[in-house]
């Protein structure tokens, strides 16, 4: 009895763990454009992928190898610094529209630094070269499991998210606002002179000097509806993912207020979203804003794709609105040619 009682009380509860479990996913497109031009490369890799989802972080490598008529692909979890956590990896192939032409092909508990192997089948080639427009997506999509214990030191994924979290949240409760934001619409956000000064350099201007916005704390931009000025205030404050819907609207923003970064992410949104039915939308935006890297693109895009395009109705819009820019367009493509 008295050995289970001095056993008793040995035990000692000095505190407690908690694990959780915890889900996310992410998807990574790899956009393959001229791929007519794919035969004269051995192989294609693609540039490191690297995927951030709130606590883990990993990296990612494709690598595409033409065998006789059928495709191979290679895929590596090259590295993660977690240690528990499972990664389930799915590929798929689309054409330019959109539409799959090969898998989706799912691999559950991938290993780092794993090499896994897809060979598609003979007729897929067939698939893209029949196909109009000269690019391909190939789509990664990722999904983890993990496992997070807690600790008294963070990791940098988990600060940062937290910072991120704690300046979002100052955008939504409005503590200590001084300065109001006022849309095309007329809706008001209140926001920070010192949050906005300090991601764009004209902002700061506009606060430092004797302009009426510094005077009245009240900053109407005219041009930029509520939605919009939503989701810029968001990325100001927290560098939130922006829709690509949006890209359009964004992106003069983004150029008139000096947000390099946001207007490098507009910009590949925009790229990305090239085809025939958006071409001329596109190369009117990047014609009003003069931004040479999308014009140079789009341009190169409807030289390719020529008959495609121009047998549009926003063509033939084009036409009657802006016949200086058709000509520019066909004359190029003549020059091409020639």
């Amino acid at each position: 009895m008295q050995a289970n009682e001095n056993s008793s009380k040995s035990i000692m509860f000095g505190g407690s763990t908690i694990t959780t479990i915890e889900k996310a996913d992410y998807q990574h497109m790899w956009l393959i454009k001229n791929w007519s031009l794919y035969k004269e490369i051995t192989t294609l890799r693609s540039p490191r992928i690297v995927i951030l989802k709130k606590y883990v972080q990993s990296h990612w490598d494709i690598e595409l190898v033409q065998s006789a008529s059928k495709l191979e692909f290679g895929i590596c979890l090259a590295s993660t610094k977690m240690a528990d956590t499972c990664f389930d990896m799915t590929l798929s192939v689309r054409n330019s529209k959109g539409e799959e032409i090969f898998g989706p092909i799912k691999r559950e508990k991938v290993n780092k630094g794993e090499l896994m192997q897809f060979r598609t089948s003979t007729d897929i080639l067939k698939k893209i070269n029949s196909f109009p427009f000269d690019h391909i997506q190939v789509i990664l999509y990722i999904e983890n499991t993990v496992a997070r214990h807690n600790s008294s030191t963070y990791d940098n994924n988990e600060r940062l998210y937290n910072l991120k979290k704690d300046f979002a949240n100052l955008l939504q409760n409005e503590d200590f606002s001084d300065v109001t934001i006022i849309s095309s619409e007329g809706d008001e956000f209140k926001a920070h002179k010192s949050i906005l000064s300090a991601r764009s350099e004209v902002f700061a201007a506009m606060f430092r000097c004797n302009l009426s916005e510094a005077k009245t704390n009240r900053v109407p931009i005219d041009d930029v509806d509520a939605e919009t000025m939503r989701e810029l205030l968001s990325f100001i404050y927290s560098a939130n993912e922006t829709p690509k819907n949006l890209a359009a609207k964004l992106l003069p923003i983004a150029d008139r207020y000096a947000l390099m970064d946001l207007k490098t992410i507009c910009e590949q949104h925009l790229m990305e979203a090239i085809s025939y039915d958006t071409a001329c939308d596109i190369l009117l935006l990047a014609k009003r804003i003069c931004n040479e890297r999308i014009e140079g693109e789009v341009v190169q895009y409807i030289v390719n794709n020529i008959r495609s395009v121009t047998s549009t109705s926003n063509w033939k819009n084009l036409e009657e609105t802006n016949p200086q820019l058709c000509l520019e367009v066909l004359k190029l493509n003549i020059t091409n040619r020639l």
